[in-house]
Parts: C-alpha cells; sequence; structure tokens
C-alpha cells in the first residue's frame, strides 16, 4: 500500500501544479466555462494553503556546488533548444496586426511618438477604437525601444528577459539541499511549462508580449522569496508599471512588514514611489493629470469589442473569448443578458474590486495567525491575489494566466517533493 505520509509534498505541492498546468494549457475549458474557473481557483487556494500551513517541510540553503555543472548543462541544454525554437516560431508567424494589435501599437504609437519627441500620451484615432487614449503604462512599452532602434526581432525582448530571470531561478535553486534530480526536475518544469506554451498556444505565444511581464512577476516572487531588497523593488516598479496587477498585493506586503520591520519597510516604498514617480508621474502624468484612468478607459472599449464576439463567429456564439474556460466573465456574459454588454463589463469591474477589497481584508485578519515566515507566505498570497485578480478580469485572455503558472515553480522551490 503507498503510503500518503511519505509522498505528500507530491500529492499536495506537485500534483497541484500538474493540474493547474493542464487546465491553463492544455485543456482550458476540461470541466465547462462554469466549472473550470472554480476547480482552477480551488487548486491554487489548496496549494497555498499548505504552504502557509507548513503541511510541507521547506529545505534550507546548502553551501554544495557539487551540483552545479549537471544542473546547469541540462538547464542550458534545454533552454537552447526552447530559445531556437521560439525563433523558428517568430519566422513562422510575422507581427500581424490581424492576429494582435500589442506589438504594432507599441511601434506604431508609443515607440513612433517617443522617437519623434511628440507625446507618447496624446489621443489617438483609429485601430477599431474610433478615438481613445494610450494605455499601455511604460515599462510595458519601453523596454522594446532598443528592439526598434536597432532593428531587431521585439519578441526578442521578452524571451531574452525570461531566460535571465529563469538563470537567477537556476542559480537559487542549486543553493538547496536537494538531490540532483530534483533540482534538475524544478529547473526545466518553467522550460516545460513555455514548452507546452510554444505548442499548444503559439498564436499567443507569438503575437503577445506576456513573458516581459511573466517575467516582472518572477522578480517579484522571488525579491520575497530569497528576501533581497533589490529584487522586490524592482518586481514592484516593473509590475505597477507594465501590468499592474500587483497593486492589490502590496499593501498587504506593506501591512506584514510593517509591523516586523518599519524602517526597512518604509525606505523600500519610499524607493518604489520616487521609482514611479521619476519614470511615469514626471514625464507623462504631469503633463496629462487624468491620463491614467482616461487609459483605463480604454480597456473597456477592447472589452466591448471582445465581447460582442469575433466577426468571423455566428450570431449567437458566445464570444469566443470568454468561451474557453478562463474567468468568470462568460458567467456574468451569460447571467446579465437584461442589461447592456457595457453594463455586464462593469457589473465584472465592480465585482472584482470586492474580491479584491475582501481579499485584502481576509489577508490583514490572517497576518498573526500565520505561523510561516512572512517570506515564505507573502509569495503565497501574491499568487493567490494574481488568481483571484485574474478569474474576473472583463477578458481573460489566455496569455494573462501565463503569469499564474510561471509562479508555481517558484513558490514550490524550497518545498522537497522526492524523499
Amino acid at each position: 500500500m503507498i503510503s500518503i505520509t511519505k509522498y505528500r509534498n507530491i500529492y499536495f505541492t506537485l500534483l497541484p501544479i500538474i493540474l493547474v498546468w493542464y487546465l491553463l494549457i492544455w485543456n482550458s475549458n476540461a470541466l465547462g466555462n462554469y466549472i473550470t474557473p472554480i476547480l482552477l481557483l480551488v487548486l491554487i487556494s489548496f496549494l497555498g494553503v499548505v504552504v502557509i500551513s507548513g503541511k510541507c517541510a521547506f529545505t534550507e540553503k546548502k553551501d554544495d556546488a557539487s551540483h552545479t555543472l549537471w544542473l546547469f548543462g541540462a538547464w542550458f541544454s534545454v533552454a537552447t533548444i526552447l530559445f531556437f525554437f521560439a525563433v523558428a516560431l517568430f519566422e513562422q508567424h510575422p507581427i500581424d496586426i490581424s492576429k494582435s494589435d500589442i506589438i504594432p501599437l507599441i511601434e506604431e504609437v508609443y515607440y513612433t511618438r517617443w522617437i519623434q519627441g511628440s507625446f507618447v500620451y496624446a489621443d489617438v484615432k483609429g485601430y477599431d477604437y474610433i478615438h481613445w487614449v494610450p494605455n499601455y503604462l511604460p515599462l510595458h512599452w519601453m523596454p522594446f525601444i532598443p528592439a526598434y532602434f536597432f532593428h531587431f526581432d521585439p519578441r526578442l525582448v521578452p524571451l531574452v528577459l525570461f531566460f535571465f530571470v529563469q538563470f537567477l531561478y537556476v542559480r537559487q535553486l542549486n543553493q538547496l539541499d536537494l538531490s540532483l534530480l530534483e533540482k534538475i526536475s524544478k529547473a526545466t518544469l518553467p522550460l516545460l511549462f513555455l514548452a507546452s506554451i510554444m505548442y499548444h498556444q503559439k498564436q499567443s505565444f507569438a503575437h503577445t508580449i506576456e513573458l516581459l511581464v511573466v517575467s516582472y512577476y518572477l522578480i517579484l516572487t522571488m525579491g520575497m522569496f530569497i528576501q533581497k531588497k533589490a529584487g522586490f523593488i524592482i518586481g514592484s516598479v516593473t509590475t505597477l508599471l507594465s501590468r499592474y496587477m500587483s497593486v492589490f498585493f502590496l499593501p498587504l506586503h506593506f501591512i506584514y512588514q510593517i509591523t516586523s520591520a518599519t524602517r526597512k519597510t518604509i525606505y523600500i516604498y519610499v524607493v518604489i514611489l520616487s521609482a514611479i514617480i521619476l519614470i511615469y508621474v514626471f514625464p507623462f502624468i504631469s503633463i496629462r493629470p487624468g491620463l491614467f484612468f482616461e487609459g483605463a478607459a480604454a480597456y473597456d472599449l477592447a472589452a466591448l469589442g471582445e465581447w460582442k464576439g469575433q466577426y468571423w463567429q455566428a450570431s449567437g456564439d458566445k464570444p469566443y473569448q470568454l468561451s474557453q474556460g478562463y474567468g468568470f466573465a462568460a458567467i456574468y456574459f451569460q447571467a446579465f443578458q437584461s442589461f447592456e454588454l457595457l453594463q455586464r463589463i462593469q457589473f465584472l469591474k465592480y465585482s472584482m474590486l470586492l474580491v479584491m477589497c475582501v481579499n485584502i481584508l481576509f489577508w490583514w485578519w490572517m497576518r498573526k495567525r500565520i505561523k510561516t515566515d512572512d517570506y515564505i507566505a507573502l509569495p503565497i498570497i501574491l499568487m493567490i491575489t494574481l488568481a483571484l485578480f485574474l478569474s474576473f478580469v472583463t477578458v481573460p485572455y489566455n496569455y494573462l494566466f501565463w503569469n499564474l503558472l510561471f509562479l508555481l515553480p517558484v513558490i514550490s522551490m524550497r518545498i522537497r517533493w522526492f524523499n
């Protein structure tokens, strides 16, 4: 008879990770539009509760470099193959605004205006939105300036950054007291995630820049997990000034840290605030004070287009992006049919705000009841916060959930899977 106690870490951590991987990449609609998002939240919450409650033993650091050559050799081999596979995919799938307007907009609006010295966030006409305010935050488009200036494929920017962050992850993994087999398994797991995305979601991979945002959130998570102030600061600034989902997490981080390290916490947040002022407020908000909220309104226009369905869909079909099993948008589309589409979108946004406020209050109430160290608990809270945010996002594009998927290896890095 198989001992449940002996294999507890596999059942409680590795198995949920594999199931989330399956649902997010291989079969996002396994149990239908309504059940699958709930199951994803249950799996993520279960994994988080297991780790925070201390059900799984955590490994300690160990100054042993005996595995270095084999670990990095295995990782570099797989990473190199995936890099050239990604380049080949980029060649097979040229940038095409009919597939996604993300990369074309970065070049034609943000970069072109920046290089010409005009105001980047002035109103734009066209691109199927009629009249709108650019809504990409600075670190969502600024990293691509070198690519356009030196004329290389901009999609290489997030790809290279992703591999660099993975290298940092493997370097930290190498310092843990784990077997070589487990280190290699954990080092290559994110690469397997990437390979499955390139194989099964190649259109999203070839036409979006989400690996850039994924890398930002990995930096933020590892900065907390390995207790590096610089990593946390960089991760906080980059996530806030790109896809700002972390705005619902940072108040919790501040609450948790201010009670135990007041001076250090204040210093960290002063640096974060100063960076935001320097990168976003002075050059852009000072010129157009209502920019952030005006730009946010453009997301409603984009959501409205998606909720109406794609041009190639038959009349009466449920909108394509809402029917893939990601998030709860399909429920709001279906359940409130007596209301206009824009009203339903607003209901979903208000529901998200309510859920995120409840989430903040819940973790504030739990802060003294969690016995696990903050550097372990906070990455878990970030993961659960992101899962809630993405569940209520107005347009649940599949690539948004990559942010959640790639956090899983990091938050389980110190857990011993194999005895």
